[in-house]
């Protein structure tokens, strides 16, 4: 993927087609098919989520925000925070993933948009 991450996959169609028979080797192939189209499309959303936890970091540190990164879930930043600072810190969190820098990992210009709720827990804040 852009990263240089490599995924391997382990199945030769000669050898495989005699072992297990040509329909569960179609079916394994398109499997993989599957996952290697998939794990371009993840390791990107990796990237961009890692790149908007150090932006958010640096904004934090710069700002002497409280707010604090508590988990990553999938493309989403898990923070908390003192509730008298929720405005400005969902600016933040906002500002730091909207400031991905698409246009070196893809080699073109993308607007990028995110979108920061808050909630007493995580099940409030997704709505």
């Amino acid at each position: 993927n852009i990263d240089g991450r490599r995924r391997t996959f382990e199945y030769n169609c000669l050898s495989d087609q005699n072992r297990v028979g040509i329909e569960k080797l179609n079916r394994l192939l398109f499997k993989e098919y599957q996952e290697a189209m998939n794990f371009h499309i993840q390791g990107v959303a990796a990237t961009m989520t890692k790149q908007s936890m150090v932006n958010l970091k640096k904004l934090i540190k710069d700002t002497g925000s409280k707010l604090k990164i508590i988990a990553v879930i999938h493309d989403e930043l898990l923070c908390e925070g003192p509730a008298e600072d929720a405005m400005r810190d969902k600016q933040l969190i906002e500002q730091a993933m909207e400031q991905v820098d698409v246009v070196n990992l893809w080699k073109k210009s993308v607007t990028m948009k995110a979108e920061a709720t808050q909630g007493q827990n995580w099940s409030e804040a997704k709505g």
